[in-house]
């Protein structure tokens, strides 16, 4: 018969061993994160009061500058690489 304590004794080993392991790998990716495509960025300057004006308008409506950016630009007409 299986003494209890060596038992526990054995759990308690392999658990170390595991969370010891686990330690050492990668964070697993969302499903969003291996999916998304890669991104660049990209810095533009525009004029103070531009930036006012975008950055009132946005806190008002309680949305993000960088998204309400990239919406307006996904919105334009930009020619497929294809095309160009």
């Amino acid at each position: 018969m299986i003494d209890v304590k060596d038992l526990r004794l054995a759990i308690a080993i392999a658990i170390d061993a595991l969370e010891e392991v686990a330690e050492q790998l990668p964070e697993p990716k969302s499903e969003a994160e291996e999916d998304a495509e890669p991104v660049k960025r990209m810095t533009i300057i525009i004029g103070e009061s531009l930036h006012r004006r975008i950055k009132a308008s946005c806190a008002t409506r309680g949305i993000d500058m960088v998204e309400a950016i990239r919406e307006v630009l996904e919105r334009a007409s930009w020619p497929t690489s294809e095309a160009a």
